[in-house]
């Protein structure tokens, strides 16, 4: 199959796809069957941004061209989504729907689409000095 026209790198979005599921899943893994150890503080917010963040920067990662602020932004509002129906779905396995959670998961896609603006910035900087040095 030609995949000249395709959006994405099918193993990176294979992997995206895996990982996002993980997450998915584990989010829906009943309250009393967590330990007890994760249950500190702020963490669990800690937790949502990491998550979000990795599966944000996994989907940016597999795409077949470089994103520009379109491509974050659609990464930024489908991560929202996902978020959203992450939280409505948990009281359906006993745990708590919370905003916060949400707003950190939002929170760890906003940034994984800023450091990778960050890194493609800084390459292309870095080639351009390269392209002008020779």
């Amino acid at each position: 199959m030609d995949r000249t026209g395709t959006v994405f790198r099918f193993r990176r979005l294979a992997l995206a796809v895996a990982v996002t599921l993980a997450m998915l899943a584990t989010t829906h893994i009943p309250q009393q069957m967590m330990p007890k150890s994760l249950d500190v503080g702020m963490l669990d917010k800690l937790e949502h941004t990491v998550a979000y963040g990795v599966v944000g920067f996994l989907w940016l990662l597999s795409l077949r061209r470089p994103p520009g602020f379109k491509a974050m932004a659609i990464v930024v509002l489908a991560g929202a989504a996902v978020g959203a129906l992450d939280e409505l779905t948990q009281p359906a396995v006993n745990r708590t729907a919370c905003p916060l959670d949400w707003a950190a998961d939002l929170a760890g896609i906003v940034l994984a689409c800023g450091l990778f603006g960050l890194i493609r910035f800084c390459r292309r900087e870095r080639l351009l000095r390269a392209a002008v040095s020779t």
